[in-house]
């Protein structure tokens, strides 16, 4: 017997504004030793992760040496617990992160949610665009984008 695993699909949630949602559909296979075209025995066992993130900003438009927060809120909608890594994406140029940029929700619970908080100084003026990926069972989608907009001279370091 062969046995045989692969991810299914994902896709955007267009139900809630700046979330993105993940459908990781994982089927095993059990085939017998040769499959012809009268016969075959296929065994199916279907899991559905589902994982919302969205990202939010206490400022979108800041002076250069400002600090600011950036907070992903990952939301399990699926039927079972799941471990979420979640990654914040960013522009190093532009913006610095006192901190590492991922962290892990160890267990979520379905119907629960979590919070995740980055602290962030504006370095340099530009825009630039953020993003939080959260990934779970293999799988990751990013939250919608957000446009920081840092105004003023260039500074090392926040004030």
């Amino acid at each position: 017997m062969r046995r045989r695993s692969a991810v299914v699909g994902s896709r955007p949630d267009r139900g809630l504004p700046g979330a993105a949602l993940i459908l990781a559909a994982v089927v095993s296979l059990t085939t017998a030793g040769s499959v012809s075209a009268e016969s075959a025995a296929i065994n199916a066992n279907v899991q559905v992760q589902a994982i919302q993130v969205d990202l939010g900003l206490s400022a979108s438009e800041v002076q250069a040496g400002d600090k600011l927060r950036a907070r992903a809120t990952v939301a399990n909608v699926g039927p079972g617990a799941v471990r979420v890594s979640v990654e914040l994406r960013f522009d190093q140029r532009g913006v610095s992160l006192k901190g590492p940029a991922t962290a892990t929700v160890p267990k979520l619970q379905p119907g629960q949610s979590a919070t995740v908080t980055w602290n962030l100084c504006a370095l340099r003026p530009g825009q630039y665009v953020l993003l939080a990926r959260a990934t779970a069972g293999g799988v990751a989608t990013d939250s919608a984008a957000r446009v920081l907009t840092i105004a003023g001279q260039r500074r090392k370091g926040c004030t």
